[in-house]
């Protein structure tokens, strides 16, 4: 049987591969070549994972559109492998996921819709798919985690939050000092430079802050190094990330948090690493000694009235105002996708997507959340759904700057958020059955009183989380 499930679909590609060969040697030759390694890339659901991620890391931004429309035919075929697996499957930790599935169900046939407003005002088609990937990315790539989550572990799931948080900023750091001039690397992309993916990878190094010692030392210093990334840049927007210190407090047994006077110790102790970091990076990395003097003057100019002298500012007050009468335009579909360029309003997913497009997303988004309280239900509050409150504050506190729904590394994000949650609730899930076997009939233990304590599920009593 195993060697039937193996030569079927070798045969398979060798018909193709062969096919093609007849049709055009150059094309049979690189299905030949290529069919296989596609068919090992979606083999396994960590394979798949990898592949999803690693790729929109390094194709999203810095490749031509033939790469990012091969990149996203494979990440519809390992969303598609993935999605036949977890149907096919009936765990408790796939079943607190089905909410989110289901939301990114209707939000592709709402997205799929939008194609036929786009067409009606002569949109081209190439014109809509490049500026609803985004959101299709976001609905798809997150079956890949969840499915990914029952073999890769939540230490390791850990590690490539802050690692690829890390790369996220650095990307980010490179493209925005070679946009404004400033650079002296020579380098105007590198690799996704997505401020909302960095937001999390901050927050989740700031919650494991929490757990003392040499490691929450470690966690600081990735903390501190992700926020100077962002701030040599003399982006404003990037002082809203502040904001993940206060949204990762909390009492440990109730939210995972960090608790709030070690976490003022933190604040302090990043305060004076950041600015020590910022000028030693500024003096590497940008060419002119008094940029960040510059951005910082022009903030404050803004804040004492100045917004008149400020390009951004007036560069987003413009983008308020085209993307408001748009959305006044058209209330319910909106103009569709690929009508004007992104713009930094929070106007412009109502403005694209109209009532209707802006509510499946709301939808999508609750739905995510929905499924990380139904994970906290099996493991317990943990570090991760303290990240996940901080994260959520950034993402609200960077709303007025722009609509960060339309950032690429979003799909990204969520994908490896979700992938860790299942991680956390399959270990779970395996810690439970291993004492199933011991202690079947577990029973609620007696208040002094002779009154019930409140239930807890035996799956948090089987799991002890490390991460």
């Amino acid at each position: 049987m195993h060697t039937a499930k193996v030569l079927a679909p070798a045969s398979l590609l060798v018909l193709i591969a062969t096919h093609l060969m007849v049709q055009s040697p150059v094309v049979g030759l690189a299905a030949g070549l290529g069919l296989p390694v596609l068919a090992l890339l979606v083999a396994q659901p960590w394979t798949r994972f990898v592949t999803v991620v690693v790729g929109g890391l390094l194709l999203f931004q810095t490749a031509g559109a033939a790469a990012k429309q091969g990149y996203f035919a494979i990440a519809v075929v390992c969303c598609a492998v993935s999605g036949l697996h977890i149907a096919r499957t009936s765990s408790t930790t796939t079943r607190c996921f089905r909410p989110m599935i289901y939301a990114g169900a209707f939000l592709i046939t709402v997205l799929s819709i939008s194609l036929l407003v786009s067409r009606s005002v002569d949109v081209p088609f190439s014109a809509w798919l490049t500026d609803v990937i985004p959101y299709i990315l976001l609905a798809m790539l997150p079956v890949v985690g969840i499915d990914a989550g029952r073999q890769i572990p939540p230490r390791i799931m850990g590690v490539l939050i802050a690692v690829i948080g890390l790369i996220s900023a650095i990307g980010f750091c490179v493209a925005w000092l070679s946009l404004r001039g400033a650079s002296t690397m020579g380098l105007d992309r590198l690799t996704l430079a997505s401020l909302v993916f960095t937001a999390l990878a901050f927050t989740y190094a700031l919650a494991h802050t929490g757990q003392g010692g040499k490691r929450a030392g470690i966690w600081l210093t990735v903390a501190v190094l992700m926020l100077a990334l962002i701030l040599v840049t003399g982006t404003r927007t990037g002082i809203v990330f502040v904001a993940g210190f206060f949204g990762v407090m909390g009492l440990r047994r109730r939210g995972g948090g960090v608790h709030p006077a070690r976490m003022l110790v933190y604040m302090v102790l990043a305060t004076g690493a950041v600015m020590t970091t910022v000028p030693l990076l500024a003096g590497r990395l940008v060419d002119d000694p008094n940029f960040i003097a510059e951005k910082l003057g022009n903030g404050l100019a803004v804040l004492h009235g100045g917004a008149e002298q400020d390009q951004s500012f007036q560069g987003r007050q413009r983008a308020y105002e085209l993307t408001q009468a748009y959305f006044h335009a058209h209330p319910w579909l909106g103009t569709g996708p690929g009508f004007f360029w992104s713009v930094d309003s929070p106007w412009m997913v109502l403005a694209k997507y109209g009532i209707i497009g802006a509510g499946a997303l709301i939808v999508y988004l609750g739905a995510v959340v929905v499924s990380a309280r139904r994970v906290r239900a099996l493991t317990g509050p943990l570090r991760l759904h303290a990240a996940a409150r901080g994260w959520l504050i950034i993402l609200l506190g960077l709303t007025p700057f722009a609509a960060w729904t339309d950032d690429k590394g979003l799909a990204l994000a969520v994908t490896l958020f979700v992938a860790a949650l299942a991680s956390h609730a399959h270990a779970a899930e395996r810690a439970h059955d291993a004492i199933g076997d011991q202690s079947p009939n577990m029973s609620v233990p007696k208040a002094p009183e002779g009154r019930d304590l409140l239930p807890v599920s035996p799956m948090r009593m089987a799991y002890s989380p490390t991460l």
